[in-house]
Formats: structure tokens, sequence, C-alpha cells
């Protein structure tokens, strides 16, 4: 390439840069490092990485593992199990903290599992059993208990045990519920 095109093709992303900053203020910044892979990927230059830096912050856990090698990793049993794990990579590794059924579905895919039968089923049921919240319409978020969960896979002995201190604490709310309501009928 020439002098003079090679100074006119920078010219040119100059001018277009600070329109593809405006369009990107409008986006959810959750689904930005998303649409970058995506757009990285739509012209031929799939090396972006999946967040794969190692993070300095509350946790000191290697954030350079696969989907594949985390679940290997952590070793989860069940559908439930496997659905806080695939909910904790995305929030932990690739900066998602809202994320949908079809982006747990589309991890488990990338890390190589089976496919799940029902996968809005096995997210809700993760759901009941407080490892996932609901934030708005189809949009979901691990909660705290579900990171604590996670931290301790593989030691079953360890996340039973997160298991049942949360259990004993729903339990306690449970109750002082139907306490209330018991009250207001008398």
């Amino acid at each position: 390439m020439e002098e003079q095109e090679k100074e006119q093709v920078y010219e040119d992303e100059l001018v277009i840069l600070p329109e593809i900053i405006k369009l990107f203020k409008k986006i959810n910044p959750n689904s930005i490092p998303k649409l970058l892979r995506t757009i990285s990927t739509y012209f031929g230059r799939d090396s972006l990485p999946h967040n794969r830096e190692i993070k300095m912050g509350d946790f000191s856990e290697d954030r350079t593992l696969s989907p594949k090698e985390f679940i290997v990793q952590k070793n989860p049993q069940n559908d439930i199990e496997k659905v806080v794990c695939l909910a904790y990579y995305l929030t932990h590794y690739r900066d998602m903290e809202v994320f949908s059924n079809v982006d747990i579905s589309k991890l488990n895919q990338e890390a190589s599992q089976l496919k799940f039968s029902n996968s809005s089923y096995a997210v809700n049921n993760a759901i009941n059993k407080g490892f996932i919240i609901n934030i708005d319409k189809g949009l979901r978020k691990i909660s705290v208990f579900g990171e604590q969960f996670v931290q301790k896979l593989p030691d079953r002995d360890a996340a039973k045990s997160i298991m049942k201190s949360t259990k004993s604490k729903r339990k306690k709310v449970k109750q002082t519920n139907k306490e209330k309501s018991a009250e207001q009928l008398i």
C-alpha cells in the first residue's frame, strides 16, 4: 500500500471511530464484549479474547480457564449445578452480570457439554434452589449463594455446607412470613 493510501485509511478510521463510540454508548454495557466478538468474527478476525486475562479482584482464582476446563474442574453432578457453574463463568469470566437462558445454553454448548433436555426447566430449578435470581423479563443473575456454592466446588462437602446454611436461613424467613400471615388472620 502506498503512503497516501495508508494516510487515507487512517483518516477514515478517525472519522468513523467517534460514530462507532456514539452508537456503542446506546448499548447495554454488559453486551459490548459479546458484540465486539461478533463483529470480529463477522470480519474474519476472531482473535478477540473471551475475557481470559487474569483479573485482580475479590477472588484469587485463575481466570484463564476455558468454559470446558472450568466445568471439568468444578465437576457439577446435575443440571442445576451445571447451570449455576455456567452462570458463574458468564459473570466472572465473560463479565456478563446479567444473562439469559440462551446465554447459558450457548455457553453449555461451547463447553462441549451434553445439551440440556430443557434449559428453561434447568434454569428455573436453579432459581428455585436460590442459585440464580430473576432480574427482568428473561434476564437472570447469579446469587451470592450461587457464587459461594460454585467457589466451593468440586469439594462436595463444602458445597453442601453452603446449601445447608442457606436452607436454614430460608426456612426462618418462610416461618416468619407464615407467622405474620397467621397473625393477620387473627
